[in-house]
């Protein structure tokens, strides 16, 4: 009997395997209005917040060969297949795995912020992941598991005497970053940029405009305020960083797509140096149109061509993109229309 009961659950989990595809399980939107003192903490944190970092961390550019883990059971989100494992010394990993686009733009895209002195998540390629414990399909079975109130009955047969190998995935250190928490209220939207206050000790317009300029150089289209953070870069955390916490959607306007990447016009109005992402996906989502300072476009110029050939072509290489050297031109496009126009006008 008990066989059976066990046959019939798992059934049920596979059906629901076909039926729910990734990051489309209900969710349930709270009502309740955000906490006046939230706000108000958050736009103050906000206005002391810088964009570049005060101290760059080394991380790994080129890709892990083997990585052995844990699977640890925890719930996660979004279109791209993942899970959460721990390694031997108890740090805790996300990984994602599977065909999707946004595994390799994350890569390149993190790899490159931090490469301009922007936060960045830290994220690399590896060639296999031994999680022991995984199921074959992490996400799917606990999403399954989640919808049919299944969870603990999963929970209690992981077996870390079997393994699952995942070949070619992404790997992001989790843990590290202390991001700053306002009750119920995530991240910040692009449309809130303009609360940062020099006079605050906050990054200056120039650092700002180089900021949203980079946005615009990505195609960072999924900007809704979960996609960005705030997080302290000191114990006091006088002024937190202000960074972009998912950009795998990002070498588009859709997800590494070439083409579409290399024909989008830089400028929404090039003789007032406006910015869109209007022609983006979601419309722009919380990113508006801005006119951006002369001396943001030098400050993000300056920074983009130190880097070079060699650098790009390892950039693109290591996040496993097609057409490298496609992708290294297309980069050089869009520096050049940053770099190599008149000035902006003056902004005020």
């Amino acid at each position: 009997m008990r066989k059976g009961i066990v046959a019939v659950s798992l059934a049920s989990v596979v059906i629901a395997w076909l039926v729910i595809p990734p990051g489309m399980m209900p969710t349930i939107a709270s009502d309740r209005p955000a906490d006046p003192e939230d706000t108000r903490a958050r736009h103050a944190a906000l206005a002391r917040a810088k964009v570049f970092v005060d101290a760059p961390t080394e991380r790994r550019e080129t890709p892990v060969d083997e990585v052995e883990c844990r699977f640890l059971d925890t719930p996660v989100s979004g279109t791209t297949a993942k899970f959460d494992c721990t390694l031997g010394d108890g740090a805790r990993i996300r990984v994602k795995y599977g065909w999707s686009d946004e595994i390799h733009a994350e890569v390149a895209a993190t790899h490159l912020l931090a490469a301009l002195g922007f936060g960045a998540d830290d994220v690399s390629m590896a060639r296999r992941v031994r999680c022991h414990g995984c199921p074959r399909w992490p996400m799917l079975t606990r999403q399954a598991a989640a919808r049919l109130h299944l969870d603990k009955f999963l929970r209690e047969r992981i077996d870390y005497d079997r393994h699952t190998d995942f070949e070619w995935v992404s790997v992001e250190q989790r843990g590290r970053i202390n991001e700053m928490k306002f009750g119920d209220q995530e991240g910040w939207s692009w449309n809130e940029l303009s609360v940062i206050d020099p006079s605050a000790g906050g990054a200056t317009r120039a650092e700002v405009d180089a900021f949203r300029l980079l946005a615009m150089f990505l195609n960072h289209w999924d900007n809704k305020a979960a996609n960005q953070r705030l997080v302290c870069q000191s114990p006091k955390c006088d002024h937190p960083l202000a960074m972009i916490q998912d950009v795998g959607s990002t070498f588009g306007p859709s997800k590494v797509n070439l083409r579409a990447w290399n024909e989008m016009p830089f400028w929404a109005d090039a003789t007032s140096c406006t910015i869109s992402m209007k022609d983006l996906p979601y419309e722009g989502s919380t990113f508006q149109d801005v006119s951006v300072s002369e001396e943001g476009r030098r400050l993000l110029a300056s920074r983009l061509l130190q880097l070079t050939r060699p650098q790009l072509t390892a950039l693109f290489t290591n996040a496993r993109f097609d057409d490298v050297d496609g992708w290294v031109a297309a980069f050089g496009r869009r520096v050049d229309a940053i770099a190599r126009r008149p000035p902006c006008p003056s902004t005020t």
